[in-house]
């Protein structure tokens, strides 16, 4: 009995024995993406540590990308299709400062455009027309033969057709604005006064931080995505009256939107601080967790464009101002101005010289007539039809002993002579009888136009009413009507009366009449509105026991001059500017001199100025005027000067503007702008760099050297070449040649990028979701990242993808060597591709114990590529290699044993396989198994 025991026991510790060291195998042929930020360890079966240039959604198996081909030479930056309703589909790629295109040949031999250098130009297709545009170029469109302007104005870097309309954005100044064309007209973009539905409309779109528009991505959900760096939203409607804006989100956006995609109805998209996003309508799902470790390696990183913006009234006085006024206008600079006008009685009354002039009340300079006139007739030479000729148009008149008296008795008598003046001075005597007894009516015309009746039409008279008890009056009258009257004054019976009339002309339609009698002012009233010249004086007399004599009527001095005070214009070089002056001649002559100086002391010589142009004199700080007065025989009234304006334009000027901080992020400078208008005139701009604020200004109004780190004179729509700094400045000097010209700024612009400006591209083919994306290059995509038909990360290399497109439903991306079609071939145009893979780290016994490793086995297809299969272990950084085969050995499926080598591992508690597969033909890894014995031993 006990014998048998023994054996029993003997025989059960055999069969334990055997049983432990019964060799297994570890079968591998779960394969998918990537998920690097989770421990080899704990990686899901069908997940890798590493993928590259891998499939992995095909069904089972692993087996290499697809290859790509030439399809041209032509280097692309950007590229577009336009399909054309005749069937005519052209390819249009953006090659070097063109835009050329292809309809087959793949040469692109057809010139589209030029376009502006160092700027985006954004394209889009509506109707059949291919529209493109920059913040340099504006808008045009070609319709396959030529090429128009369509908006000079919309000067976008954004453009995409979304519902019958063109949507664009990223124009100068209204960085946060959608523009939307009208419906179906790409040329019309001006804001109705009366909107329409079909009418162009502008959306300001909010968002996070009041960001800039990175991006418009059209069509998704019938939608038009809008982009900013930390938001994204969506407009809605079709018409201008139900358009209406969303915000999606407030803290994901994107500022790469050519990787923006509708993947049968999801939207993915690189995000903010490259992560990767994907969007249903409601749903916002970050799609590259699991690998953020990996996707912070992309240099396309948080690249912004930043722009400091010079365009108000504030912006421009910050600046540092020679010459050059901010008041004008508001919101403009130009070179600064200076006006001055003499207009009123004080203004000309400060003038320097009077001669022979004086002022009004109303304001106005005139040649001064007072105390002349001329002797018109006196009836020396007993005749009164000559020298000069009376006419008589009532009652009956005759010359007694020198003196005009009435024939005989008549109620009405007139008599009248030719004469043109109508303002001045007016003098004649009344000679009574000794033998009057009673009351006696004298009138006399001072002026009048025609006569009407028994008297001068449009005339002023002077009625006299005298009285043989020793008094006589004055009555003013304009034709019937009655205007001021005087009291009688005291004369001496039967002695003859001096009257004298004086009539001033106030301007402005008014007069003033001072009458006086025997010296004695009689009668004086002044705002009298009448504009009559005249053309006849006459006399009213029905008695004959009183005659007139001794007829005087005003006489204007032969020349008066007036020199104006001295303006200071305050500019150092003023360019005159057409000036005006408004006068009165009455036939009469008026000229205008101007005198410039340099101290207001020592005057040049006068020129001669006409009212409406510029003075001629020279540029000098101070200046004034000359008005000559000369009369004529032809004169008709007081010649007069109402207001006198002279006006002027700094000739240079300059503008710098306080420095800009843009930061120590900044990666490189953007397009400088400017918004002018030269009117003739020129403009030069500087654009200076510096480290800090501090700069001095020399006499010439510029920056002085030494105190800025680097300059430049740079145009409108152009890129800085300096070096990046911390800050930055620009500088106009404005110069003109004439007053009449007037060159403006009314915006200036400093441009610079903050990160890198390489912007990662996209294509959606094969429902796989590519993105361009670079890690170790800063001037294009070297990686692709491809989201599979299993929602898994896989990542592509070999491939340099400056721009992508699906053209013909054929993936193509390009960069500076040219176009490759991808998806196509098993080579990379005739080179190997080099797929590797990783799998997670397996528990052979478990995840403590070891396991004595035997050999590792390959099921592959035949393929005349060469796999390398390497033995990772217990998280060695260095694999044990296992050798590597060409997978053609014999026909059909190869199974292949790899052995573990003689001295090398022998036990490892954690293993994972590394495949590494180079060639240009199809191959497929089906399984790798991994033979071993467990061991029951845990340490």
């Amino acid at each position: 009995m006990k014998r048998w025991i023994t054996i029993g026991f003997a025989i059960s510790i055999g069969f334990l024995l055997v049983g432990a060291m019964v060799e297994q195998s570890l079968r591998i042929n779960q394969y998918g993406g990537m998920y690097e930020d989770s421990d080899p360890l704990m990686l899901p079966d069908d997940m890798a540590q590493e993928s590259e240039n891998v499939i992995t959604d095909l069904g089972n198996g692993l087996e290499p990308r697809e290859g790509f081909i030439a399809y041209s030479t032509e280097p692309a930056k950007r590229q577009w299709v336009f399909a054309k309703s005749n069937g005519t589909r052209y390819h249009i790629v953006h090659s070097g400062n063109n835009l050329k295109s292809d309809t087959g040949a793949k040469l692109f031999t057809t010139l589209v455009s030029t376009v502006a250098a160092g700027v985006v130009t954004a394209g889009a297709q509506l109707g059949d027309y291919f529209y493109f545009c920059n913040t340099v170029d504006g808008l045009k469109r070609w319709d396959g033969t030529t090429v128009t302007v369509a908006s000079s104005t919309m000067t976008m870097d954004k453009l995409v057709a979304w519902k019958g309309r063109l949507a664009g954005a990223g124009k100068p100044g209204a960085e946060r604005t959608i523009f939307l064309s009208r419906y179906l007209v790409g040329t019309d973009w001006t804001l109705e006064t009366t909107p329409t539905d079909d009418g162009p409309s502008q959306i300001t779109v909010g968002g996070a931080l009041d960001e800039n528009i990175t991006g418009l991505f059209p069509g998704f959900k019938d939608l038009l995505i809008w982009f900013k760096n930390n938001s994204f939203g969506g407009l809605y409607g079709s018409r201008r009256s139900n358009f209406v804006l969303r915000t999606f989100s407030e803290s994901v956006g994107s500022n790469h939107p050519d990787t923006a995609q509708d993947c049968d109805g999801l939207l993915r998209f690189l995000g903010p601080r490259r992560t990767v996003w994907e969007f249903d309508g409601t749903n916002l799902t970050k799609i590259s967790e699991g690998n953020n470790a990996l996707f912070d390696q992309i240099l396309n990183g948080e690249s912004n464009t930043q722009t400091a913006t010079i365009t108000s009234q504030a912006d421009f006085a910050a600046g540092t101002l020679a010459g050059i006024s901010t008041a004008i206008s508001a919101g403009d600079i130009m070179l600064s101005t200076w006006t001055a006008t003499d207009t009123t009685a004080d203004d000309f009354a400060a003038g320097a010289t009077f001669v022979g002039v004086s002022t009004t009340a109303s304001g106005d300079l005139q040649l001064d007539f007072t105390g002349t006139s001329v002797l018109f007739d006196n009836f020396s030479d007993g005749d009164y039809t000559s020298s000069p000729a009376w006419s008589v148009y009532y009652g009956s008149w005759t010359v007694d002993s020198g003196k005009l008296r009435p024939f005989s008795y008549s109620a009405t008598t007139l008599i009248i002579a030719t004469t043109s003046v109508a303002f001045g001075e007016w003098s004649y005597t009344i000679i009574p009888s000794t033998t009057i007894s009673g009351t006696r009516i004298v009138q006399f015309y001072l002026t009048g136009i025609s006569p009407s009746g028994t008297t001068l039409f449009n005339s002023y008279r002077i009625r006299h009413d005298y009285s043989s008890a020793g008094s006589i009056d004055a009555d003013l009258y304009y034709n019937s009507e009655f205007i001021a009257g005087s009291s009688n004054i005291s004369v001496t019976p039967g002695s003859p009366v001096d009257v004298r009339v004086v009539r001033r002309y106030l301007g402005e339609d008014l007069d003033e009449f001072y009458v006086y009698i025997n010296g004695t002012e009689a009668l004086s009233t002044s705002g009298l509105e009448n504009t009559d010249t005249s053309n006849y004086i006459g006399i009213a007399n029905s008695n004959t026991d009183m005659a007139i004599d001794d007829i005087r009527i005003p006489s204007y001095p032969l020349y008066g001059q007036f020199v104006s005070r001295a303006f200071d214009t305050g500019l150092s070089s003023p360019s005159w500017s057409p000036s005006v002056a408004s006068w009165t001649a009455y036939g009469n002559s008026i000229t205008i001199k101007t005198q410039v100086s340099n101290d207001g002391s020592s005057w040049d010589a006068a020129v001669a100025w006409t009212t409406g142009t510029a003075p001629s004199s020279a540029k000098k700080r101070f200046v004034r005027y000359q008005v000559d007065f000369s009369t004529s025989s032809s004169g008709t009234g007081t010649p007069y000067v109402s207001d006198v304006t002279l006006s002027a334009r700094q000739t240079t000027g300059t503008f710098v503007s306080d420095s800009k901080f843009a930061g120590t992020s900044i990666s490189s400078w953007n397009v400088f702008q400017r918004d002018e208008t030269l009117n003739d005139g020129a403009i030069v701009y500087g654009f200076y760099t510096d480290t800090d604020t501090a700069k001095s200004i020399g006499s010439d109004g510029l920056p002085v050297v030494g105190t800025f780190t680097s300059s430049q004179t740079i145009t409108n729509n152009t890129i800085p070449s300096l070096a990046v700094a911390p800050y930055a400045f620009v500088s106009g000097k404005y110069d003109i040649t004439a007053g009449t010209q007037n060159p403006t700024t009314s915006r200036l612009s400093i441009t610079w990028n903050e990160g890198s400006d390489l912007k990662a591209k996209s294509v959606w083919t094969k429902q796989r979701y590519w993105l361009a994306t670079s890690l170790a290059n800063t001037t294009s995509n070297d990686t692709i990242f491809v989201y599979d038909r299993r929602r898994h990360w896989q990542k592509y290399t070999g491939m340099t993808a400056d721009s992508m497109l699906l053209f013909n439903s054929a993936p193509l991306f390009s960069n500076t060597g040219g176009i490759f079609q991808a998806e196509t071939g098993t080579s990379d145009n005739g080179a190997d591709i080099t797929s590797t893979y990783t799998t997670k780290y397996f528990f052979p016994s478990g995840p403590e114990a070891r396991g004595y490793l035997r050999e590792v086995w390959m099921t592959t297809t035949n393929s005349d590529a060469t796999l390398s299969t390497s033995l990772l272990y217990d998280g060695n950084i260095t694999p044990l290699s296992l050798g590597s085969f060409v997978m053609n050995e014999r026909p059909g499926y190869q199974v292949k044993k790899l052995p573990i080598p003689f001295g090398g591992l022998q036990m490892a508690r954690h293993v994972a396989l590394k495949w590494t597969a180079t060639g240009t033909e199809r191959w497929k890894v089906l399984n790798g198994s991994i033979y071993f014995d467990p061991d029951t031993q845990r340490e």
